[in-house]
Order: C-alpha cells, then sequence, then structure tokens
C-alpha cells in the first residue's frame, strides 16, 4: 500500500463517491477531517478518476485548554501514474497562529509529518484564533473562537451497564463484571460532546495528551443535543464498550467544540456513516473554516478528564 495511504480519514468517502462525473475543482469539498471515526483504510485504486484541474490543500488541525504543542497537518491531494489519488504531506509552508497581540510560529515535524507550534500553547474560552498557512504565494487562513466549556459532569452516553458473577472464569476470586455498552452517536442530550476514554486494570492510568489520544483512539463517541436529522437513515450506528472489574480505573475525557465544528461534523457524517442506507438524505458538501479553496478544518478543542472507577462510573 502507498505510504500515503496512511491517512484513513478522507477514502471512506473517495470510495463512495462518482469523481468521474465530477471536476476536480469540487474535490476539495468533500475531504475529510482527520477527526473524522472513520478507521479502515481504502487503496485509491478503485476510484477510477482522472481530472487536469489543480486541487486544493487539505488541513487538519487544533488547539486545545490544555498547555500543549499545537500541531498542524497540511495535505495535497495528487493523481499518481496510474491516475489515482496520493496524499502527500506539504513540509514548505508557512505556518503561524495568531490571537490577541501574539504570534506563535511553527515548524515542520519530519517524524508527526506536521508543523508543530515552536511553544506550547493554551486555548482561553471567547478569544479567536487563526491559523495561517503561506504557501505558493497564497495564503490560507481559518479562524475559530474557543468554546466554552458548558457544564462540569460526567454524561457519558453509555446505555447499559450489566454486572455478571464469575461463571466463564473471566474475573477471579468471585468478583463482578461490568459491561458499559456506547454506541457511536447519541441523542437528546442538553449539548454536543464528543467523548473518548482510557481504561486500566489498576489505579494507575497514563496521562495521554489529546493529540496522541485522538490519533491513536480507535472509537469515539459523539452526544448529540438533537434527534436524529430529518431524512437520515443510518444503515447501522458502531458501538463499543467499556469493560472490566468494578475496581478498574477509568479516565473519561469530555470535549467541547464550536457550533461551527459541530456543524463540519455533522456534513462529515452525512457523507461518510449516515450515508449508507438507500433511504438517506442526499448528502451535500463538507463544511470547511479554511479560505481560499483549501479544505479541511481547524478547530478548538474544549476538554475535562475525569478519573474514576468502573462501579462509580455505573452509579453516575
Amino acid at each position: 500500500m502507498n505510504k500515503y495511504l496512511k491517512y484513513p480519514v478522507v477514502l471512506k468517502l473517495f470510495r463512495a463517491f462518482p469523481f468521474k462525473f465530477f471536476s476536480n475543482a469540487y474535490l476539495s469539498f468533500f475531504i475529510l477531517s482527520c477527526f473524522s471515526c472513520i478507521e479502515e483504510e481504502v487503496g485509491f485504486d478503485s476510484l477510477n478518476y482522472s481530472g487536469e484541474d489543480q486541487v486544493e490543500i487539505f488541513v487538519d488541525g487544533f488547539i486545545s485548554n490544555e498547555s500543549d504543542f499545537c500541531r498542524v497537518k497540511i495535505l495535497k491531494p495528487m493523481i499518481g501514474i496510474k491516475e489515482t489519488f496520493e496524499f502527500e504531506p506539504i513540509s514548505s509552508a508557512q505556518v503561524s497562529l495568531l490571537f490577541k497581540d501574539k504570534a506563535i510560529e511553527f515548524n515542520y515535524n519530519d517524524s508527526l509529518q506536521s508543523y508543530e507550534s515552536k511553544s506550547k500553547v493554551k486555548g482561553i474560552p471567547a478569544i479567536e484564533y487563526t491559523l495561517k498557512i503561506d504557501l505558493n504565494d497564497v495564503n490560507y487562513t481559518a479562524k475559530e473562537q474557543f468554546p466554552d466549556f458548558k457544564e462540569n459532569q460526567i454524561d457519558m452516553p453509555f446505555i447499559r451497564s450489566e454486572l455478571y458473577d464469575d461463571d466463564d472464569g473471566r474475573v477471579a476470586q468471585g468478583n463482578k463484571y461490568v459491561e458499559l455498552s456506547i454506541y457511536e452517536h447519541n441523542f437528546g442530550f442538553n449539548h454536543f460532546n464528543i467523548w473518548q476514554w482510557v481504561e486500566s486494570n489498576s489505579s494507575e492510568i497514563p496521562l495521554i495528551s489529546l493529540h496522541d489520544l485522538l490519533r491513536i483512539s480507535p472509537f469515539k463517541v459523539y452526544s448529540h443535543k438533537s434527534t436524529l436529522p430529518q431524512g437520515v437513515f443510518p444503515g447501522r450506528f458502531r458501538s463499543s464498550g467499556i469493560s472490566g472489574v468494578p475496581t478498574d480505573s477509568v479516565e473519561i475525557v469530555q470535549s467541547f467544540v464550536s457550533d461551527e465544528y459541530r456543524e463540519y461534523l455533522i456534513s462529515v457524517f452525512n457523507e461518510t456513516n449516515w450515508r449508507t442506507s438507500i433511504f438517506s438524505t442526499v448528502a451535500g458538501n463538507t463544511k470547511s473554516n479554511l479560505s481560499k479553496g483549501a479544505t479541511g478544518y481547524f478547530f478548538a478543542l474544549n476538554a475535562r478528564r475525569y478519573r474514576t472507577t468502573l462501579n462509580e462510573l455505573v452509579q453516575k
């Protein structure tokens, strides 16, 4: 598999989209964020797409409320020698982050194939952040206002909790076994949240940065503040879960995002796993906060971490 195919986030969409009926000029509207929950890798050989117009860049990155180095990935979709798509990391751009009266410059990190800020950044609610990218005499920008954290409680949308006796040898010494089932998309909540978690069979949970958690997490959960959108009939909703003995530790990460980024994610879902049924609504263009034809999203993430046990989590 081509080395650039390790960016799986855009591939499912490309496989389903009828590229041969569209010019490359429209392609940038359909590239998905690396924050997408689609994990499978798909070869570009099946796309059967050819065209001559230039395809714009794809940008993905975020700033959080945790003090850390900000990372931004910039990719260039390209037509390969067999008229298949390849995604090449761009290392020649000048990248900076502007807020208040400050400007933080970025360096390209070869090992991460991303741009990384020269100093750590901590997002501040209600402050507008502007990502600036200078590439080939073109100045791209993305503006995002840092969101407030709207509630301070664990409202994680697990839908079922069960306790099992040690009938099948899963737990030693007669302890109970806890299972929490969690669907990928959940509706009817007060706020839109993104949820992730880290499990441990001891009281010690390693601290994982939000950047690494988003990169390595196999599953993300979304709690929507509305009902299932009209006209959407997903073929299926994926599910996962948390399991272990009641004393096992778990860290819950609850993230708030802006309404604009939420709308972007909805447009991504409409193009991917909400488009799996023949009865689903006709998908539209994915949104973006990038200027001048670039696509993707630079977003802000206001996160809270809660460390608890499975037993305490069940009783909340």
